[in-house]
């Protein structure tokens, strides 16, 4: 993905337009959130830099100003389309009460290791690596762990969601959607 998205600022979000385009799943426009934020960065750096002659002879007598205001604003504009949620997912959503029923007392994988929440606050995970903490459920649905061990104090937040006949959640922290298999 690196690769696809290296060369000058332009190309780069003209590929991520052309990406969004052509993949419209979920996870793939919460992977275009962090691609199109690292797109932007290099974006606006490039622009510091002179305009390729190809780009010059495009714009022929027009003054170089107007069109570099042009493309940063083409840039801002796909960045902030890529940071959005879709209405889809906000429908889909669970609420407080559905997270409880659905992953409170049960283990669940993420395809990695194995979640398991219990009634009394307290969660564990095992797998590609282990943690044990506390948790807890805002009004919103979002279910908030603080680890014990490792990394004590160590906040990382759910979102979950229906997703097909199953469900996936949001990771704060890194930022990108998860599958979960009920056990």
């Amino acid at each position: 993905m690196v690769g696809f998205l290296a060369g000058s600022g332009l190309t780069a979000v003209t590929r991520l337009a052309s990406l969004k385009e052509t993949i419209q799943s979920p996870i793939t426009l919460a992977t275009l959130k962090i691609i199109g934020v690292a797109v932007l960065r290099k974006s606006i750096s490039a622009l510091s830099t002179p305009l390729p002659r190809r780009l010059y002879m495009l714009i022929g007598s027009h003054s170089r100003r107007p069109v570099l205001a042009a493309i940063k604003g083409v840039i801002v504009a796909f960045a902030l389309a890529a940071c959005q949620t879709t209405t889809e997912d906000n429908a889909n959503r669970l609420t407080a009460e559905q997270v409880r029923n659905t992953f409170i007392d049960r283990e669940w994988s993420n395809g990695f290791g194995t979640f398991m929440f219990a009634k009394d606050g307290s969660y564990q995970y095992g797998g590609s690596g282990s943690a044990f903490g506390t948790y807890q459920i805002g009004d919103d649905g979002v279910l908030c762990t603080s680890n014990a061990i490792p990394r004590p104090g160590l906040r990382t937040c759910y979102t979950f969601y229906r997703y097909g006949n199953g469900y996936r959640y949001w990771h704060d922290r890194s930022a990108g959607f998860y599958p979960v298999f009920l056990r």
